[in-house]
């Protein structure tokens, strides 16, 4: 296997279709079978501006980088509640606001539904991937969010 990776700034730099060691990016265990494999991790060029038009960015000009690297069970397992809790806060604030109207109850009870709903909302799209690509140039990908011990790993040889 061709080392095409390195490290910059606490980031792997790879390009669209490079292998990585088999080892978690986030707990730096050795996996195999379907915790490695091709994943394709989102971007969006650099936009400026105020973080909604970043939002608006990233869902309308969208594009994929391929990689292969793994991913142990033990952290899936982990996103996964994590992913699970956003969706229960969502609905505890959803369905919590309308039984709030309909039943009259205090106002800051029904505003304080409405901010669980809000604030599970906003949160539900983010870190739900556990890599993320900070930076483009040239073909080259920085990706964030790999463990310091798997930088060490990749770095050392």
């Amino acid at each position: 296997m061709t080392k095409n990776f390195r490290i910059d700034k606490g980031c792997v730099v790879v390009r669209n279709g490079d292998v990585l060691p088999a080892f978690c990016v986030k707990t730096n265990q050795q996996v195999s079978g379907k915790d490695y494999g091709p994943r394709q991790i989102k971007w969006t060029k650099e936009v400026r501006g105020p973080k909604f038009i970043k939002i608006i960015s990233y869902f309308t000009s969208r594009q994929y980088c391929s990689l292969t690297y793994g991913i142990s069970s033990g952290f899936k397992t982990k996103a996964l509640v994590i992913f699970l809790i956003k969706i229960a806060l969502l609905l505890i604030g959803i369905f919590g606001l309308f039984a709030g109207a309909a039943m009259l109850w205090n106002q800051f009870v029904i505003l304080g539904f409405l901010a669980i709903g809000l604030v599970a909302a906003i949160l539900l799209p983010f870190g739900n991937q556990p890599l993320a690509i900070v930076h483009e140039e040239n073909g080259e990908f920085w990706l964030k969010g790999c463990s310091k011990e798997y930088l060490n790993r990749i770095q050392n040889g």
